[in-house]
């Protein structure tokens, strides 16, 4: 259980980053440097049972394929729930859709 919330909690700050699919936009590499590292920290801890019982290598590769797994079908989700729920609209406003405040304000300004 430790390893899957390190390594699923990691996978979620690389899905939550941007709008798009998670490869869309290049994560940083002080991000990639901090997750590798205390992902190797992590799976080594629990590999070898440090102030835990230890895991293996097996169980935790088969713990990284299922983090890895849910996070690809998680992307897909959130892509379908932006398109969804919080569609971005392709041309700006015309005059006539602003609010009549905004609308009197372009006047005066013109």
């Amino acid at each position: 259980m430790y390893l899957k919330l390190s390594v699923a909690g990691h996978l979620t700050i690389f899905l939550t980053r941007t709008r798009g699919p998670f490869w869309s936009i290049r994560p940083a590499r002080i991000l990639w440097m901090a997750v590798l590292g205390t992902q190797i920290v992590a799976t080594l801890i629990a590999v070898f049972g440090v102030f835990m019982t230890p895991l293996g290598w097996g169980w935790a590769l088969f713990v990284w394929g299922y983090a890895l797994v849910w996070f690809l079908v998680n992307d897909r989700i959130k892509l379908l729930a932006y398109r969804l729920l919080d569609p971005v609209e392709a041309e700006p406003p015309t005059a006539a859709a602003r609010p009549k405040k905004q609308r009197r304000s372009l006047v005066k300004a013109a």
